[in-house]
């Protein structure tokens, strides 16, 4: 990007902080950052999720003030990250037969990457679809195009959330004249670049283990098999210690970060001590069970996510990669190691990631991590022109809220021609009329059912031209039937002459 008046801006919606870069991409890949801004998030993120509108809305404002002010330049759009407890994956499988082998065109693909987002209902929407692999009659591949079968089958992984979550997002961000560009997926954008190309090959799970939530991605043969959010993190642990030695947060974090807690350190005999900032004193074994306890659930849980995938510890030789909060945990990896049976284990730092700041302090905490990931997904200029310039705020929310309804109604005026369009399909799907199914192609040249109709009237004519063959042998049978009946009557009157 070549001036001052481009420039990307991403957001992380972290659960205990909302972190926001503003950088450019360099010629050598990595992200110069220009500015960044991060404000607190417990009192209106949950889980990932947000809970209080107008303080989201108010924190988003603070950002891009203190962002402008590093920029001296006005900020009209961000890319934010999306997440959160409620996204997940699910396998979808679709299935198109075909009366005789054809090769597969990108069309037919298509169509049926199409067919796939239907299965999106109004509670739930598909944020992106990983094509697992494709079935040409009994060829397994990933690239079906120009293979010759009869029939093709897609398997797909569809990663979905709450529908509301989205409209959540942009509202907030409209409500701060903020027009949200892109919501890639945080797990999946961070993933992709602190795990190796070798790892994702080999099979490897990324937990990316927040304050409130841990997210997991597992990878085999470099594609995304599974990916699940975990309501537990790092804030479940400072709960618990906060409560079982009565102690303020703060002191709860270092003591956190202090002691190693791996599943195997605790030894009965130890009589070390600890003293909390009251004045009590307590075993260092009871700090150790207690941490330990909570440890081992979210571990056991990043466990379960593996075993739901169905590969074996010996499929994950590309091993576990942790990042997150939690992963500076002291005897982590050993407690990793200790619970999934996975031998390789390696944490992820800013080290992984390739940017330039003027701020040597920049990134110490790797809190900026996932925002750096972002910037990277960003091809769009979010800078709005200089500072001042910008529209009357209650002209802006204006445009925005126009905007949205224009949106909201061209989405609806699809919908309405899109079940239009599956209504006409209904009524010919079956039918032997091709003209009629001639119409509707010409009506909808480019509708997913396009490439079944088009089989359609190919086997259609296939039929008529069978038909006609038929028909032809028959009146051929027909006439050797007449001519040999007039020669045996002509025989017969012979024979009565003589």
């Amino acid at each position: 990007m070549a001036n001052n008046d481009n420039f990307i801006v991403a957001v992380d919606l972290g659960s205990s902080k909302v972190s926001a870069i503003a950088g450019r991409k360099q010629a050598d890949g990595a992200i110069q950052v220009l500015a960044f801004a991060q404000e607190p998030s417990e009192a209106f993120i949950r889980k990932g999720r947000i809970n209080n509108f107008d303080k989201m809305s108010s924190c988003i404002a603070n950002i891009k003030k203190r962002l402008e002010e590093r920029l001296k330049k006005g900020v009209g759009k961000m890319y934010v990250g999306i997440g959160g407890m409620g996204m997940h994956t699910t396998p979808n499988t679709i299935l198109k037969t075909f009366p005789e082998k054809i090769k597969v065109s990108q069309e037919v693909v298509n169509s049926i990457i199409e067919e796939n987002l239907q299965v999106q209902t109004q509670d739930r929407e598909i944020l992106e679809t990983i094509p697992q692999e494709y079935t040409v009659d009994t060829q397994r591949t990933l690239e079906p195009v120009g293979i010759l079968g009869a029939r093709l089958e897609g398997n797909f992984l569809n990663i979905i959330t709450n529908s509301a979550t989205r409209r959540q997002i942009t509202d907030c961000f409209a409500e701060a004249n903020i027009e949200v560009v892109d919501l890639p997926i945080s797990a999946l954008a961070l993933a992709s670049r602190v795990t190796t190309e070798p790892e994702r090959l080999s099979g490897c799970v990324f937990v990316d283990m927040g304050a409130q939530t841990t997210s997991v991605a597992v990878y085999s043969r470099n594609i995304l098999r599974h990916l699940a959010v975990i309501p537990l993190g790092g804030a479940n642990i400072t709960t618990d210690i906060m409560q079982a030695f009565d102690i303020e947060e703060k002191e709860a974090e270092d003591l956190k970060l202090h002691y190693d807690f791996a599943i195997e350190s605790i030894d009965e005999s130890e009589e070390e001590t600890f003293t909390v900032s009251h004045g009590r004193t307590y075993k260092l074994n009871e700090l150790k069970e207690l941490v330990g306890a909570r440890l081992e659930e979210i571990i056991a849980n990043v466990q379960h996510q593996i075993e739901y995938t169905q590969m074996a510890t010996s499929q994950i030789n590309g091993g576990i990669v942790l990042t997150g909060g939690v992963s500076k945990t002291p005897g982590i990896i050993e407690a990793f190691k200790t619970i999934t049976k996975v031998d390789k284990v390696r944490l992820v730092s800013n080290k992984y990631l390739q940017y330039r700041c003027d701020r040597p302090d920049f990134n110490n905490d790797d809190t900026y991590n996932t925002a750096i990931t972002l910037i990277e997904e960003g091809d769009v200029n979010c800078c709005s022109g200089q500072l001042g310039q910008e529209n009357d705020l209650f002209a802006e929310r204006q445009r925005v809220e126009s905007q949205k309804a224009a949106e909201a109604a061209k989405r609806e005026e699809a919908e309405a021609a899109k079940r239009e369009e599956t209504a006409a399909y209904e009524a010919i799907k079956d039918s032997r009329d091709k003209d009629a199914i001639e119409a509707f192609l010409e009506k909808y040249p480019n509708s997913i059912y396009a490439a079944d109709l088009r089989a359609q009237i190919d086997q259609i004519e296939k039929e008529i031209k069978d038909e006609e063959e038929r028909a032809k042998k028959q009146r051929r049978k027909d006439e050797r039937k007449e001519r040999w009946k007039k020669f045996i009557g002509k025989l017969r009157n012979m024979m009565d002459d003589e």
